[in-house]
């Protein structure tokens, strides 16, 4: 649920340059790894609509999801994200190299093997 517009007011003028600055570089990063808004948000361990909200300056930036953004941003992972990063790093692998997808397909056999 939207923000009413005064709240929202209210809300953009204790928004600190801070959270401007790390909203943008979120956004940076996004683009710069070609992250969906999706796998950004699993990084990030949010919703994606939340983090919609967030980005549209809707919803605040809290201390918590703040704290995991400056981490994800220095290049370490939110806390509960390294598994979820592990996966975006993955998939954007996957997306880019034909000898990497021909990789995986092998492990993935091997690993079908092993389970049998």
């Amino acid at each position: 649920m939207a923000l009413p517009s005064y709240m929202q007011s209210i809300y953009a003028m204790h928004m600190t340059n801070k959270d401007h600055s790390i909203i943008a570089a979120l956004v940076a990063r996004q683009r710069k790894d070609e992250l969906t808004q999706a796998e950004l948000a699993t990084a990030l361990g949010i919703h994606q609509a939340h983090l919609s909200k967030v980005i549209a300056g809707k919803a605040p930036l809290s201390s918590k999801l703040r704290a995991k953004a400056e981490r994800l941003l220095q290049g370490g992972e939110s806390s509960n994200a390294s598994l979820e990063d592990l996966e975006i790093q993955l998939i954007q692998a996957l997306r880019t190299s034909s000898a990497f997808r021909t990789l995986m397909r092998a492990a993935l056999q091997l690993h079908r093997r092993q389970e049998q």
